[in-house]
Parts: C-alpha cells; structure tokens; sequence
C-alpha cells in the first residue's frame, strides 16, 4: 500500500534559514519552508542533503513549490519565487 505522504504536494510559505536538529549528528544550518501546515526543511531532488547553496539563497523570499513532504521534509520536484511580496 502506498504512503499518503508520497502524493504530490503544493505548498507555498516564506524561506528562512536556520539551525535544525540541534545537539544531533545531524546539527546544521538549512534553508526552511515556513507556511500554514508548519515548518519543512526544504530539499531539491536530486540536490544536496545539506549545504544547498540554491536553496539557501532564497532566504527571505516566498516560494509556491511542488514535491514530498516526508519525514518533515518538503523535496521540491519544482519551485517559484512568488513575486510582488517585497523580497528582493
């Protein structure tokens, strides 16, 4: 039987990055979708787990993306800066 979590999800919500998983192996800094259904780290499929310089450099920006959301991760499959909301 197939996850729910496995469908194809829109979400749209301001980049932030911050430091995830304090105290953890797996300590770091990441860039982060905050929207109305809570906070995802944000990946690219088939881009880097940690350190995505593309991502990162949406901080402060507001995206609408497509992908997964699993394991409170959001893989973007595709994305676009959402424009007119005053990020530069």
């Amino acid at each position: 039987m197939a996850d729910p979590t496995d469908k194809a999800t829109r979400l749209e919500g301001r980049v932030v990055v911050k430091r995830i998983n304090p105290g953890s192996k797996s300590d770091h800094e990441a860039a982060v979708l905050v929207c109305a259904r809570g906070e995802f780290k944000l990946r690219r499929k088939g881009g880097p787990p940690f350190g995505d310089a593309e991502l990162e450099r949406l901080a402060g920006k507001r995206i609408r993306g497509v992908g997964l959301v699993s394991a409170g991760q959001f893989i973007v499959d595709s994305y676009e800066v959402v424009p007119g909301d005053g990020a530069t």
